[in-house]
């Protein structure tokens, strides 16, 4: 794990590519946080990897650059609507609804934890000056809200790059965080475990320490939290008790295993009845190993991977994915760069097979070598998250190697292909027919779509701004939405205009009439008035865009989707300040919406 400092130095070089909440004041504290840990010495080097990993794609995805999307010889791309999760072009993060077979943006949600049926969407507002929070359901398929309520204190969701979501998988509980903030020489974190049949609360927790923490499991009963101390020495599994209002000793997760993270870790998955949570240590003077929680006794069982499969590799070890079993029993892991796979069953808490699979490799060349002899992570730029998936029937395995995806049969427990060699994948995502694999390159900032019956590429979708996760795919978009696509494609998409301007032309101060919402961030209103450079806008009637740098009165600042969940209706008014340089598409960025 990294140290504080070090997260905060990571989160300021790259806070937006990331799905945190921009940069507010009630949030500048906070540290993004990998699961896993390092040597000292490698720690650095882990920073550098994750700063490439979530900036890069800013290069794949400039400013400016419209979503698109390229069918390939092989096929026309499927009607689908994707959802997918995204940030960067100095945006905050959103999850933007695609049709796969243009590019183009349907419509946009907020961002927050959607749950395991990928029916509902949760989202936190931070209310009266950090006093209050309010937490959202919206049905994720509509987009409308579902209920809401209000907690004491300032948390927000949890992100899938600081660990497990913080939703459990029966949708029972919710885990929020409040960032850490430093006082003196000790950290102080929070957390809150909300009831979310109740609407309320059920327990929370305040520490103060030399250590940061994050988040790793709830028990069922969420009479305990299980939480990751980040120290500089060490990272340990730590059971905080809301009964006694304390620390569990380190001896109740049994003798197997310490508590201590001996390596990097892989991003946990949790099986559905929200019981278990597994993750694999890469392991250091010793094989990897895959830990398994069980939330109800507290127990951790250490299910050893066999020696042969550790690796100081660190580029290559980094590429260890986990996919589970429909039912949860059966637990793969899978490394396609060195050439391993494993079954583990879960309950038993036992290896069961294990085989050698084909080597997916980089490319050769004298400058890749290079590169990789003076820097161990240059090609690698690399941060897996869903990085393996079963296919619908259970009989095929996918999952990403250093170029590539592996493709192995379960049956034989042996290799079959590799599809798209030419590529580097970090986030896969089936359709519900399980026909086409939607597979994010980070590296290219893109979505490349293959077709699972023979792996040939049917084209890739390039959004306006980096892809980190496509939590939902639905197998037809509506065709009725065909003609609103215009009004929102571009949301994010523009980069705000140049502010070295005289105020006369980039803060122009009046009031407006709503004539229509077009979409989440733009509508069309009447403008009222006003001396000046203004003169020439008045009674007209134009379309306002919201950029990364609109501030709202009740909304983040760049908060994209404000626009259109403020529930404006024609004929109501606010007072505002616009930029007269238009936009290409002739809609005006807004600067301020007193809404």
């Amino acid at each position: 794990m990294r140290s504080a400092a070090t997260k905060a130095a990571l989160l300021f070089l790259c806070r937006r590519q990331v799905d945190v909440p921009a940069t507010t004041p009630r949030n500048r504290g906070t540290a993004v946080v990998v699961w896993g840990s390092m040597q000292r010495y490698r720690r650095s080097t882990l920073v550098l990897l994750l700063v490439l990993a979530s900036c890069g794609a800013q290069v794949a995805a400039p400013h400016g650059d419209s979503p698109s999307a390229q069918p390939s010889a092989a096929g026309e791309l499927a009607p689908d609507a994707i959802y997918v999760r995204q940030s960067g072009n100095g945006q905050t993060a959103l999850i933007s609804v695609i049709d796969a077979r243009s590019g183009a943006v349907l419509r946009a949600l907020p961002n927050g934890v959607v749950s395991a049926d990928r029916s509902t969407l949760y989202r936190t507002e931070v209310l009266n000056g950090g006093s209050q929070t309010r937490i959202s359901a919206s049905d994720l398929a509509t987009g409308l809200q579902t209920r809401a309520f209000t907690i004491d204190g300032a948390f927000r969701t949890l992100t899938n790059i600081e660990g497990p979501a913080g939703l459990t998988p029966d949708g029972r509980w919710l885990v929020l965080t409040r960032d850490a903030i430093k006082l003196g020489d000790r950290w102080v974190s929070g957390f809150a475990v909300v009831n979310l049949a109740a609407g309320a609360v059920s327990g929370r927790v305040e520490l103060k320490s030399a250590s940061t923490y994050a988040y790793a499991g709830i028990a069922p009963d969420a009479a305990s939290l299980f939480l990751q101390e980040q120290a500089d020495a060490a990272v340990r599994l730590r059971v905080w008790d809301f009964t006694t209002s304390a620390f569990l000793p380190d001896s109740v997760i049994g003798a197997q295993w310490d508590g201590r993270q001996a390596g990097f870790a892989t991003a946990p998955i949790m099986t559905a009845d929200a019981k278990t949570v597994a993750w694999l240590d890469t392991g250091r003077s010793s094989g990897p190993a895959v830990r398994v929680l069980d939330l109800v006794t507290k127990r951790v069982t250490t299910i050893a991977l066999p020696d042969g499969q550790r690796s100081d590799d660190f580029e290559k070890y980094l590429l260890w994915s986990l996919a589970l079993s429909r039912d949860g029993s059966t637990l793969y892991a899978v490394n396609p760069a060195l050439g391993f796979i494993d079954e583990l069953f879960l309950r038993a808490g036992l290896l069961n097979r294990t085989n050698w699979i084909t080597v997916t490799r980089a490319s050769g060349g004298g400058l890749g070598v290079l590169a990789r002899s003076f820097f161990s992570v240059a090609d690698a730029k690399r941060y897996i998250r869903g990085g393996a998936v079963l296919s619908r029937d259970g009989r095929t395995l996918y999952a990403a190697g250093t170029k590539g995806i592996a493709v192995i049969d379960i049956a034989t427990f042996g290799s079959r292909a590799t599809w798209a060699a030419d590529s580097s994948f970090d986030s896969f995502a089936l359709s519900p027919d399980g026909a086409r694999l939607y597979g994010i390159s980070d590296q290219l900032g893109k979505i490349r779509v293959v077709r699972t019956t023979d792996g040939a590429l049917l084209g890739e979708i390039k959004p306006a701004s980096y892809p980190g996760e496509v939590v939902r795919v639905d197998l037809a978009v509506d065709p009725s939405a065909a003609s609103s696509v215009a009004a929102v494609q571009a949301c994010g998409a523009y980069a705000p205009p140049d502010p070295s301007v005289s105020a006369e032309i980039q803060h122009l101060k009046t009031s407006a009439t709503v004539v229509e919402v077009l979409g989440p961030c733009t509508l069309r209103v009447r403008i009222a008035g006003g001396a000046g450079a203004v003169v020439p806008f008045t009674g007209k009637t134009i379309t306002l865009r919201a950029t990364s740098q609109t501030t709202f009165a009740s909304a983040d600042q760049g908060d994209l989707t404000a626009i259109g969940r403020f529930g404006l209706t024609p004929q109501d008014t606010f007072t505002l300040s616009f930029d007269s340089r238009a936009f290409p598409d002739g809609s005006y960025p807004l600067n301020f919406m007193n809404r």
